[in-house]
């Protein structure tokens, strides 16, 4: 038995659930339009957030003294991160995890005697022998995961019209069907998921599957006024906040704030992807009014009918500075709080953001919406396909229209902290259960590269950052760049070499911090001379000029220096074909320039000025002629373009 109870091994069976009922199964988006749908009353907060998740397990059928272990475990859990240890040491043996209710413990899967044995010793080292069983299934989780997607495949066509549905639940492949598939082909699929290599289970609900535009109810802004500090601001202070409503200006589509993001100084707001179009202005509600002022457009949107398709995007807020509208000042223009409030209006104290959770299966959770306002629920199925949407997430907490993009979150027993989880994609009606997207999984997306959650620990960004742009659009990492240097000259004491044509490329690193970092792949010199050679002053006639050490590493910081560095040195060749091929290369371990920052708010054509900086005779070079100085030095001027524009710079 080890360090937990063994339960039996979950068999292969299809289980077939079928409810006759003379309504439609329908996953309907929480947007607006339509009519009103209808939905329980919000969950009033409690005096703890924890409260509410107790609240929401009773309302499951759980007896209040297994509801309160039940989230004492999961919250033992989260603070242990025994799930992120058991995924390590099982590698690809890793076969999942649920909450079960019936026991108020964590189950964790094990394939093999082998694989019990690591999670037994992980678990004990936890200290969670008496809250945890390891449950003996039939699958690994890669294996559920490579079984669901060859479902997903299969089905693709039924997924898009929206007439079957996937999921992982306990241990095994959960497919759901509408009942106006054919009888002959449901009873295909329920003999081959029968007969396959993962437990699975099917079943059938009464209607055709849709998806049906609800309105929701705008949740008036109760106001409740914090004074000056900077932390809890409340729903309707002018400090962009997780929760609070959203309007897209361009269409009057109303969503809800979800987790913040930042990158650099920059901060993100989280919301669904349909909520806008890339491009689309958002504002936000201050004051029992939406402002006029534009919070920010939507960009890197995911939303659509592709296979591998979700649905979130992210709203850039307006820069920090001192007068700005949405933001403050550095170095804390938003800070890392979430609002509370119920559908009547009524506002609750806001909360702080701890950190990013997991969902695991059967564990309760919460969310907030401008429509629903508060309300908490138990995770049912994780990995979910709906029309051709994946890796959503099935919960049982209410939702309404107007929540979509709102923030998901675990609060561990007996505290305030605020673990966020998801953003709000949809309502599936007939279930009455909502479904969101993972931010883990948002987190994994190319697109949002190097953005990590706006949490208590992170809020206070640097006092002041360096901001690259084109057309006033913030340069990215991994955006290119081309640098144009005039007036290129290595003076020696036996004369000059003057270029007057020179170009870097490169690619831009890190952004929107105390210094700005790129990798410079080259630089080329030429000249109006034979071969486009450079012209000297030397009496060698004209010269060759070749650059070394790269990768280089350019900082560009705040205080207007532009560092150059080599991989150990950067290196400079001079060959002189007209003196019979006479070298001298030059070694300096960096490189530094100068420019005019721009101020917040005016970003100025950046342009870096180098002048005189030494270069010493490099002698580890064997091919150096006699009679090379000992020492050049250069001086030039760089202007840099991006896409084809001019890149600008402007210190916040």
């Amino acid at each position: 038995m080890g360090a937990g109870v063994s339960k039996p091994e979950v068999k292969g069976t299809v289980e077939m659930m079928r409810r006759i009922t003379g309504f439609a199964f329908v996953i309907a988006f929480v947007v607006a339009g339509g009519a009103p749908g209808s939905a329980a009353a919000a969950q009033q907060p409690g005096s703890s957030l924890a409260g509410s998740e107790i609240a929401a397990a009773v309302r499951e059928g759980i007896p209040p003294d297994r509801a309160r272990k039940l989230l004492l475990v999961e919250s033992e859990v989260a603070e242990t991160n025994i799930m992120s240890n058991v995924e390590a040491v099982l590698g690809s043996n890793y076969a999942g995890a649920w909450f079960e209710p019936a026991t108020g413990q964590l189950d964790i899967g094990v394939t093999s005697a082998a694989s019990r044995r690591a999670v037994e010793g992980a678990v004990t080292q936890a200290g969670l022998t008496k809250d945890v069983t390891e449950t003996s299934v039939r699958s690994t989780w890669a294996q559920l995961l490579a079984a669901k997607h060859e479902w997903d495949r299969r089905l693709r066509t039924l997924l898009t019209s929206y007439e079957a549905e996937t999921g992982i639940g306990r241990a095994a492949l959960s497919i759901t069907l509408s009942s106006s598939v054919p009888s002959e082909e449901r009873v295909r699929i329920e003999r081959e998921a029968a007969s396959g290599d993962v437990n699975a289970s099917v079943s059938v609900l009464a209607g055709q599957l849709s998806v049906t535009p609800l309105a929701g109810d705008l949740t008036s802004c109760y106001y409740k006024k914090e004074g000056a500090k900077k932390t809890n601001k409340a729903y309707c202070e002018k400090q962009i906040t997780s929760g609070v409503l959203l309007e897209n200006e361009n269409t009057g589509q109303e969503c809800t704030a979800g987790p913040m993001l930042i990158k650099g100084v920059t901060t993100y707001v989280l919301t669904s992807g349909h909520c806008g179009a890339e491009g689309a202005t958002f504002k936000s509600r201050y004051a029992n009014l939406l402002s006029n002022t534009p919070l920010g457009k939507a960009k890197n949107v995911v939303y659509g009918g592709e296979a591998s398709a979700s649905d979130f995007e992210e709203i850039e807020v307006e820069p920090p500075g001192a007068g700005k509208f949405w933001t403050g000042p550095l170095p804390d223009p938003i800070t890392a709080d979430m609002a509370q409030w119920t559908k009547e209006g009524v506002e609750m104290d806001s909360v702080r953001v701890d950190g990013e959770g997991k969902s695991i299966l059967g564990e309760t959770n919460c969310h907030e919406g401008e429509a629903s306002g508060h309300q908490c629920g138990m995770v049912t199925k994780v990995v979910v396909n709906a029309g051709n949407e994946e890796e959503l997430v099935e919960d049982t907490a209410l939702g309404e229209a107007g929540d979509s993009g709102g923030p998901w979150y675990f609060t561990p027993m007996g505290t305030t902290e605020v673990y966020m989880q998801g953003v709000t994609k949809a309502k599936k009606v007939q279930s009455n259960t909502t479904l969101y997207v993972p931010l883990e999984f948002i987190l994994h997306n190319p697109m949002y590269e190097g953005q990590e959650l706006l949490t208590k620990k992170n809020e206070k960004r640097p006092t002041s950052a360096i901001i690259l742009s084109v057309l006033h659009a913030i340069l990215k990492a991994g955006s290119e760049y081309i640098s144009v240097i005039s007036n290129l000259v290595i003076g020696t004491d036996e004369g000059d070499v003057e270029c007057p044509e020179d170009q870097e490329t490169g690619t831009l690193n890190t952004v929107q911090g105390k210094k700005d970092t790129d990798s410079v792949s080259q630089e080329t010199s030429s000249g109006g001379e034979e071969e486009g050679d450079c012209s000297t002053t030397t009496g060698l006639g004209r010269a060759a000029l070749e650059w070394g050490g790269f990768p280089w590493s350019t900082d560009f910081t705040t205080s207007g220096e532009a560092v150059v560095k080599g991989t150990k040195e950067v290196l400079l060749t001079a060959t002189f074909p007209e003196a019979d091929g006479a070298k001298c290369e030059f070694s300096s371990k960096k490189v530094t320039g100068s420019f005019a920052p721009g101020p917040a708010g005016t970003p100025t054509p950046l342009e870096i000025t180098t002048s005189g900086q030494v270069f010493k005779l490099n002698k580890k070079f064997k091919k150096n002629s006699a009679g090379c100085p000992m020492e050049a030095t250069l001086s030039d001027t760089q202007t840099l373009t991006s896409g084809g524009e001019t890149v600008e710079d402007e210190v916040t």
